[in-house]
């Protein structure tokens, strides 16, 4: 706990290379099936974030008409403070058709923590 207090956040959050990456294994996956993907078949992919996106882009608009060429829902989950749910993260998973989860947090200010 003591380690923790310290630590701080750097911003370095992107929502566009982890999908890419993911759909990429979709892409992969679907290729070595022939290219045919049962109607039935279900693929889903959690998006779990701290952050807004600092990094790349914060729509990723490719990687979003990627995963619905390819019928990948998106799900997302944010874990942070303050107790906004990032527009951009709401927007993917809107555009997918995939749920949108939230905890959010309240840090101790600092000096308050009870070590006793």
């Amino acid at each position: 706990a003591d380690a923790a207090s310290g630590l701080s956040c750097q911003g370095w959050t992107n929502y566009e290379e982890p999908l890419q990456d993911v759909l990429s294994e979709f892409s992969r996956h679907q290729s070595m099936g022939g290219g045919v993907r049962p109607q039935q078949q279900q693929r889903h992919v959690l998006l779990i974030t701290d952050g807004v996106p600092t990094h790349g882009d914060p729509t990723a608009r490719q990687q979003l008409r990627r995963a619905q060429d390819l019928g990948v829902v998106v799900h997302s989950v944010y874990l942070g403070w303050p107790r906004t749910f990032p527009e951009s993260l709401c927007a993917i998973s809107e555009t997918t058709k995939g749920s949108q989860f939230a905890a959010f947090y309240q840090p101790a200010p600092r000096g308050s923590i009870n070590r006793g």
